[in-house]
């Protein structure tokens, strides 16, 4: 099965993207939108996983040592891979300015280390994808009459999905959780 790491948004961010992005997507018809319900910041993809693997990856979530006070962020700005050109991702980073999900992010890749898992090697950028592209040109400007929520938000856990592709876009289905304590500190 097709697993990966995330931090699930709350539905007050979900609502402000949803906001946020309207207008670039009525300028934008022909990019693959995103399913607002499935907003979420990626830590690691794993792929095809199954097994004795699933479990290891399973007991990861069940480590003490990763856990911590919830991440309190906010929508920072649009991006798009690859940084030049025509995109083909665009997204919206988030805010760590404590560097707490990034230092989070490195001590789970420290626990998948001694599994076989390697970080992804373009390094990591916290960012919801919001839509892919794959012939469509975006156009000129796409980011430049945003105005960003300055509301702050927790994300109060990580989450091992399973990703289910159909023909509706994918479905994730939680496979393990690790909830942080919600005391941001």
């Amino acid at each position: 099965m097709r697993v990966f790491a995330a931090l699930p948004l709350p539905p007050s961010a979900v609502d402000s993207i949803v906001a946020l992005i309207g207008p670039i997507r009525r300028t934008n018809p022909g990019l693959r939108w995103v399913s607002a319900s499935t907003y979420h910041l990626t830590l690691h993809f794993f792929g095809e996983v199954e097994g004795e693997s699933l479990s290891a990856l399973r007991r990861i979530f069940e480590d003490s040592r990763l856990t911590r006070p919830a991440f309190v962020t906010r929508l920072n700005a649009l991006g798009q891979f690859p940084p030049r050109g025509n995109p083909r991702v665009l997204w919206v980073s988030l805010a760590d300015d404590g560097g707490r999900i990034r230092a989070f992010w490195e001590d789970l890749e420290s626990a998948l280390a001694p599994l076989g898992w390697k970080p992804d090697a373009r390094g990591f950028t916290p960012h919801i994808t919001l839509a892919r592209n794959n012939d469509s040109r975006v156009a000129s400007g796409w980011d430049s009459s945003v105005q960003m929520p300055g509301a702050s938000f927790s994300l109060s856990e990580c989450v091992l999905f399973q990703s289910l592709l159909g023909r509706g876009g994918a479905e994730y289905v939680p496979l393990a959780r690790l909830l942080l304590d919600g005391d941001p500190g």
